[in-house]
């Protein structure tokens, strides 16, 4: 393992024992089952025609896999938080983080990663959009934060960047089909973008 390797998966696993204390220990920190994302992700959802198995990467306490599972899709959820998962028990929830996703290539109809991006360190962006790219078969449906967080005196958005940045970014690996503004009731001023894209060969 290089030296840029090894720099990688420290910042890493800094970063994911962040969420194993928030989510042991923070009951209401990814818990809003009311989520406007969540019903925008539905809404884009429908315009991709026939879909058959999703993922949902990134999945945290598991809302949305759950909300797809009722709709009768089959879901495979990632989440980096042993904490989660191993609370989880489910056979369709595994460990692994954005960046070396444990799927195989073109296998998702639809891969889903809502308000993920800002969580992902910076050295990390480019792996993570490739690795969306790689098990998509199609389509991507994702959201990004443009502002800062910080939950229990920690900084959970570590990558802050203005929408017109995430969308460069993700434009090299997909085209933006549509987007939309995600509004919180909790916290007025706070805002977050949700793009439908399609995969570029």
């Amino acid at each position: 393992m290089n030296s840029n390797q090894k720099n990688k998966n420290y910042i890493l696993e800094k970063e994911i024992k962040k969420y194993d204390y928030l989510f042991e220990n923070n009951d209401l920190y990814n818990s809003n089952k009311n989520h406007p994302r969540y019903g925008i992700a539905e809404k884009l959802l429908k315009k991709c025609g026939k879909v058959k198995l999703v993922a949902d990467i990134g999945c945290g306490r598991g809302i949305f896999f759950e909300i797809l599972q009722q709709k009768g899709l089959q879901v495979f959820g990632l989440e980096p938080s042993k904490v989660i998962v191993n609370s989880k028990k489910s056979p369709f929830i595994v460990r692994g983080t954005c960046d070396n996703i444990p799927f195989a290539d073109n296998l998702f109809d639809v891969v889903f990663c809502l308000d993920v991006l800002e969580h992902i360190p910076e050295v990390l962006i480019s792996d993570s959009l490739k690795e969306l790219h790689r098990i998509s078969k199609k389509y991507l449906i994702i959201s990004a934060a443009s502002h800062e967080d910080i939950v229990d005196n920690l900084k959970v958005h570590v990558s802050v960047k203005a929408y017109l940045e995430w969308e460069k970014i993700i434009s090299r690996y997909f085209k933006i089909v549509s987007a939309e503004m995600i509004y919180s009731k909790t916290h007025p001023g706070r805002t977050a973008k949700m793009y439908l894209c399609k995969k570029l060969t």
